[in-house]
């Protein structure tokens, strides 16, 4: 089973460190990347070379929101296929539809860690799933 990179962009650091805590109780073999906004997050992607898996991307953040993030992952040959999940504590009903439009494929509200590890345990293995098949 190959290592999965999972990047997350999140401006937030309490937010950063319930994500890194509930990832690592549901793989803790996972490779993870952290952006501080959206334009860390295109620039590590870019300079970097960083090939995530899928990306975790908070919808509300300065500098480079997750709308305008989300369109610049969509808009780059390399990138577009990266599954991309929003997350959020409030999504207006409108940005989730514009979201969806551009290929999010999930959209998690931020409750509390047992959702989180509940959320990131069915993410992780629809992943799993997709890789013994490819």
């Amino acid at each position: 089973m190959k290592q999965l990179t999972i990047m997350v962009v999140d401006d937030d650091p309490d937010d950063i460190d319930l994500f890194k805590d509930a990832l690592f109780e549901v793989d803790d073999s996972c490779r993870l990347v952290v952006a501080n906004d959206g334009r860390d997050a295109l620039q590590q992607l870019t300079d970097n070379g960083i090939g995530p898996d899928i990306i975790f991307l908070d919808f509300n953040m300065p500098f480079m929101d997750g709308k305008l993030c989300l369109t610049a992952l969509k808009e780059d040959p390399l990138l577009r296929d990266v599954p991309v999940v929003m997350h959020s504590t409030t999504f207006p009903e409108e940005d989730m539809a514009f979201c969806k439009a551009l290929g999010a494929k999930i959209f998690i509200k931020q409750v509390g860690y047992a959702n989180m590890i509940q959320e990131l345990s069915n993410i992780l293995s629809e992943i799993r799933s997709r890789e013994r098949f490819l």
